[in-house]
């Protein structure tokens, strides 16, 4: 077994154990709320509680890990671990309840982010992790560097966009009525169900595209067109550099 800490690729691997830490904040007269963490996953759950619930683990120090602040109707919340793997035991982690239709921003640097629950809007950036999110109600917008989005189960009210650089985009459920899709190398699965009728548009530069709707076709050199769904009128853009493209009936 290793002792003490080694250093690689700017993190530092200890020994030493993971340690917890717990906080309760009023979300009384919070409409927006923030998350920024450089290094660590992060778990977001909305809730019925009137407040905010914050449970951490991090290597040594987890009370300096974590620092919330309020300016008006915005609560910032910011998880700096140390730069520190814990042997056996992984990467920091923080788990957040909120109460459920607040607007949600989250920028995440090396970590994976997971989602559940009826926010009023979301929008997650991830430099290197994967984004799962389930049981969405709400306005989402996503854009992961590196890794895979995969959203189950999601009814869209607002604007949808998910944007991946490298890794796959998975969506199931309710679209919305203005959805964009976005993938620079890795395949695209839609599995929808649109409340409106949507005018479909994209294209798929490498790789193959499919369809369980009989009104979207191949109209050559990659690009795809057709019309999904009845009632209010809406759109869904999907466009891939290397594919495959799949969309499907829900």
């Amino acid at each position: 077994r290793p002792t003490g800490n080694v250093n690689f690729t700017g993190l530092t691997f200890s020994n030493q154990p993971m340690r917890s830490a717990s906080r309760t904040v009023s979300a009384q007269g919070v409409r927006q709320v923030e998350i920024e963490a450089p290094l660590g996953s992060v778990s977001l759950t909305a809730t019925s509680s009137p407040s905010v619930a914050l449970e951490w683990t991090t290597v040594t120090a987890p009370g300096k890990a974590l620092s919330v602040t309020r300016t008006g109707d915005k609560l910032t919340i910011r998880f700096t671990p140390p730069k520190a793997v814990s042997y056996g035991a992984g990467f920091s982690k923080l788990d957040v309840g909120l109460p459920q239709g607040l607007g949600v921003t989250a920028n995440l640097g090396a970590g994976s982010m997971n989602v559940q629950g009826s926010f009023s809007s979301l929008t997650a950036t991830l430099h290197a992790g994967a984004l799962s999110v389930s049981q969405f109600h709400g306005t989402l917008s996503a854009h992961d560097n590196l890794g895979a989005i995969n959203v189950q189960g999601a009814t869209i009210t607002g604007p949808l966009t998910l944007i991946a650089d490298l890794g796959p985009v998975t969506f199931s459920g309710d679209p919305g009525l203005a959805a964009t899709v976005r993938d620079q190398l890795g395949p695209i699965s839609l599995s929808v169900a649109p409340r409106g009728q949507l005018a479909v548009q994209g294209s798929v530069q490498m790789g193959p595209f499919s369809s369980g709707f009989p009104g979207i076709g191949l109209r050559g050199g990659g690009e795809f067109s057709g019309s999904i769904g009845h009632g209010q009128p809406g759109y869904l853009h999907v466009s891939d550099q290397m594919g495959p493209v799949t969309i499907n009936q829900f």
